[in-house]
């Protein structure tokens, strides 16, 4: 067999290996491709799922909170917050199984802080002051549900990623105590009007953060 023989044959081979190797690297792919979006999709099935659980305990909680505790009202009030907080907890046995440790942590800190803090705080007899619910319904859940919800979407990996910069959990609360001490008169407009001044020079660092850590 002659030399120009053996290279076209040798040409040959590689031009079939190449062809099946890359019938073979699009195949896995593809594959790689619909078990992403299998995941995802399941994974936003079983996030919405958490959240809105979430929202039905906050709800039934509120419920609670308002009704005169011993009346067979709140008792039965009572009953449905427990319920809630169990199907809750339900919904995130489901969602673990799924997501990335990152999400299992924030869904973890939410539910939690939805269950012992809002559900079981809001069928309390005495009742808590207007002040202590508002503070554990609205101030404190913000920072926990927005962790969740960012690692939530960061983990379904259809826009670059939300950044949780832990000064934004300081800075709501202050916004938000700062408010109800004016609404309540317990401060002077000048003090409020110098902590606005330190707030607004929080945020404008927070902002140059934010947008460093985006370009990495």
């Amino acid at each position: 067999m002659s030399e120009t023989s053996i290279i076209a044959i040798i040409l040959s081979l590689i031009a079939v290996g190449g062809t099946l190797g890359g019938t073979w690297l699009g195949r896995l792919l593809e594959r790689n491709n619909e078990t992403r979006k299998w995941r995802r999709e399941r994974c936003l099935e079983a996030y919405t799922e958490v959240f809105s659980s979430c929202d039905i305990v906050a709800f039934e909680a509120d419920k609670a909170y308002g009704i005169e505790c011993g009346s067979l009202a709140h008792n039965k009030q009572c009953e449905i917050v427990l319920e809630k907080v169990s199907e809750m907890y339900r919904t995130v046995d489901k969602a673990i199984l799924l997501g990335s440790q990152e999400v299992h942590e924030k869904l973890g800190d939410l539910t939690v802080y939805c269950g012992e803090e809002i559900g079981a705080k809001s069928v309390m007899c005495p009742k808590l002051s207007e002040g202590e619910w508002h503070k554990i319904r609205v101030i404190d859940l913000v920072p926990f549900f927005g962790d969740c919800r960012n690692a939530a979407r960061n983990d379904l990996e259809i826009f670059p990623n939300l950044y949780s910069i832990a000064g934004w959990k300081e800075l709501e609360a202050g916004m938000e105590e700062l408010k109800e001490e004016l609404s309540k008169g317990t401060t002077s407009p000048e003090k409020a009007k110098l902590r606005l001044q330190e707030l607004e020079m929080n945020s404008q660092e927070l902002k140059k953060e934010w947008k460093r850590r985006k370009k990495q």
